[in-house]
């Protein structure tokens, strides 16, 4: 027996001028931790550019497709009972292509996360035993990956260990919707000890625009602890150059975790009153 056809609604009307040949597509297939289809899930794709949002409802195989998309940066969110609410960024739809955004939902579990009496107080969370996962939302965590460090750790500034092993679920960091689902890992980070730094310097256009922030960088290396490849995460422009020019400079000393290199991780270059390294 086929399965019944795909749902989907609130389609907005195509921008004027739209030529069809530049759209695109949108599909994917929600499971379950257990690799299992999940059918009836509310998936909210939202334009990043323009604001506008298509809604759709996956099928009984478990699948969504929108279609007739305007190329731009896109947002793919799920909500469905009984699991964590689950928003995929960092989508980029190009003229004609045809994209897949699969999505993996986690169970809702108020039982670790949440007492009858309210908010989970920062001792609480600071105290338990790691790792464990903690919904965003539940204590005053601001939405942010600082906000969630400073709950579980009382350091905000320990919030990069946690984004790195939640990049399946947040791939950028940024406004985390409350019900997300967030691993918290231990509190020290296994990377590769830095023995060899040449620090940032402040590009003098961003300095005259007064641009500040962070640059999130993917670092790859080689066996002898050289930086072999840098992908950008997520910066301003005016910072990106520099901070990738000084960091394809530096050098690590090998690390072994378990018999196996670490060789990728995530360095964080902050440009403030003065340029500090992560």
């Amino acid at each position: 027996m086929a399965p019944p056809p795909l749902k989907e609604a609130k389609t907005p009307p195509l921008p004027s001028g739209t030529d069809q040949e530049t759209l695109c597509s949108l599909a994917g297939t929600v499971t379950d931790a257990q690799g299992a289809v999940v059918l009836h899930v509310a998936i909210t794709i939202t334009n990043l550019d323009t604001g506008l949002t298509r809604t759709l409802t996956t099928s009984a195989a478990g699948q969504y497709e929108a279609n007739d998309l305007p190329s731009g940066r896109y947002s793919v969110r799920t909500q469905a009972p009984g699991f964590s609410v689950i928003e995929k960024t960092g989508i980029v739809l190009k003229a004609g292509n045809r994209e897949r955004a699969d999505i993996r939902l986690q169970v809702f579990n108020p039982g670790c996360c949440e007492y009858a009496a309210g908010p989970l107080k920062v001792e609480e969370l600071t105290l338990r035993e790691k790792p464990f996962t903690y919904m965003v939302g539940d204590a005053k965590d601001h939405n942010s990956f600082q906000g969630i460090a400073k709950q579980v750790y009382g350091d905000s500034k320990a919030w990069v260990q946690i984004f790195e092993v939640n990049r399946n679920v947040v791939e950028k960091p940024g406004f985390i919707a409350d019900g997300t689902s967030i691993l918290i890992p231990p509190k020290k980070r296994a990377v590769p000890k830095l023995v060899s730094r040449v620090m940032p310097v402040y590009p003098p256009s961003a300095e005259k625009e007064h641009v500040q922030g962070d640059v999130l960088l993917d670092v790859t290396l080689n066996k002898d602890g050289t930086v072999e490849g840098i992908s950008l995460i997520d910066g301003n422009p005016l910072l990106v150059e520099a901070a990738t020019s000084a960091v394809k400079q530096w050098r690590y000393q090998p690390l072994l975790v378990k018999g196996k290199p670490v060789a990728k991780f995530v360095v964080v270059i902050s440009f403030g009153k003065r340029v500090k390294t992560q």
